[in-house]
């Protein structure tokens, strides 16, 4: 399995590197009030790229938190059903409609 793995890594490392040194020449990205920044485009496309995933993480935090605070509440409400604290159907609970 883990030569398969570095069969699958190897070429895309590659491209990757080949990629790098096609595209060193160096760019000029403008800021506002005149500011600007040279940097090899490899750099910039890197910076892109990861800021680009950074946003991703942070735009998913606020499911995944919503998610683990619903899942261990199902889970509580799991562990009362068994020791038979609670009714099988929250309070909260719409009953079950006709139609579906």
């Amino acid at each position: 399995m883990r030569a398969f793995t570095w069969v699958l890594i190897l070429p895309v490392f590659l491209f990757l590197l080949v990629f790098a040194t096609k595209n060193s020449q160096e760019v000029d990205l403008f800021f506002f009030f005149g500011m600007a920044w040279k940097a090899p485009m490899v750099i910039v496309l890197f910076a892109s790229f990861v800021a680009g995933v950074a946003f991703g993480m942070v735009a998913l935090f606020g499911t995944l938190f919503r998610q683990r605070r619903e899942l261990s509440k199902l889970r509580k409400q799991q562990r009362q059903q068994e020791t038979g604290k609670t009714p099988a159907l929250p309070d909260n609970t719409p009953p079950p409609s006709e139609f579906a």
